[in-house]
């Protein structure tokens, strides 16, 4: 798995030489990359370039006129038992399917207690108790109430996640960026992306990515609330911060027993829902959030 996130704000040219990405007069290796975003419409890219990114499992992004990622180029066929991924998850049994939607529910509500500790806000304990209120499939819909106090000790009572403002843009580039790993994990991995636990909808075709980010939403949370906490003066959602917020991929997070940047810990994430839908695991592997940490490569 790559180290390297590539962030294009200027037009250019991306094209490949000997297994490395080309821009300008700067060469990569492709073997290095684990993120490309490509922020800047006037850019170009070869054909030759785009199979060889697929080929390496790199995510990359093409951000839309708002400058948010909107597209993300995805491997296919990469996984030798793909058909029996697919029958696996079409023949999962109701009581599976539900009991993983809540042990999904109850992460993502520790995460976010835990995002409240780490920056020092109110209500981490109130959040906390929320999670000995899930039920299977989630019944009691606590992860909904959990987000709406949740969200009022972040950002205030006048916070409203549908207006359109600084901290929300931050919100869903970082979520974006999040979901773009995990749609390019889970088709590594030979899972159907439009086949998930909870989300149904027919016109989504990454039902699952949406089910699977949903612990990784109070990473992208602390990271952005973190930076704003450290430029009280900012205006403006600038490249330097788009730029600052693709390395969350480079964070740690606690996952089966140790720390592990999130592109990784998505892949354990991944494969052990994998094992669990094929009879191989017990129970999938969910990331914890912890203080905020680059990792460290030996």
């Amino acid at each position: 798995m790559g180290f390297r996130n590539i962030f294009i704000t200027t037009p250019a040219k991306l094209s490949m030489k000997h297994n490395q990405i080309i821009i300008g007069d700067a060469s990569v290796p492709l073997e290095d990359i684990n993120t490309i975003v490509i922020e800047n419409l006037g850019s170009t890219m070869t054909a030759s370039l785009i199979n060889s990114i697929s080929q390496y499992g790199i995510a990359c992004y093409v951000c839309d006129e708002k400058h948010l990622p909107s597209t993300v180029i995805l491997p296919l066929g990469r996984h030798s038992r793909h058909f029996q991924m697919l029958d696996a998850q079409i023949h999962i049994s109701r009581v599976l399917q539900k009991r993983l939607w809540k042990d999904i529910v109850k992460q993502k509500i520790l995460n976010q207690s835990l995002c409240l500790k780490v920056l020092g806000r109110d209500g981490e304990r109130t959040i906390y108790d929320l999670c000995s209120e899930v039920m299977t499939d989630d019944k009691s819909n606590t992860e909904a109430k959990a987000a709406r106090m949740y969200f009022r000790f972040l950002y205030g009572d006048d916070f409203n996640r549908r207006e359109e403002s600084l901290t929300n843009s931050m919100l869903n580039y970082c979520y974006a960026i999040i979901r773009g790993q995990i749609a390019r994990t889970v088709a590594l991995h030979g899972l159907e992306p439009s086949i998930a636990l909870k989300h149904q909808n027919q016109l989504n075709s990454f039902n699952l990515v949406d089910d699977l980010i949903e612990p990784y939403r109070a990473m992208a949370d602390y990271y952005v609330s973190d930076y704003l906490e450290q430029h009280t003066d900012l205006t403006e959602f600038s490249s330097d911060e788009k730029r600052y917020l693709l390395n969350i991929l480079q964070q740690d997070v606690w996952i089966n027993g140790g720390n592990y940047t999130i592109p990784k810990s998505i892949d354990l994430m991944v494969a052990s829902y994998g094992s669990v839908l094929t009879g191989q695991g017990e129970d999938m592997l969910l990331p914890k959030l912890i203080h905020h940490q680059n990792h460290r490569y030996e």
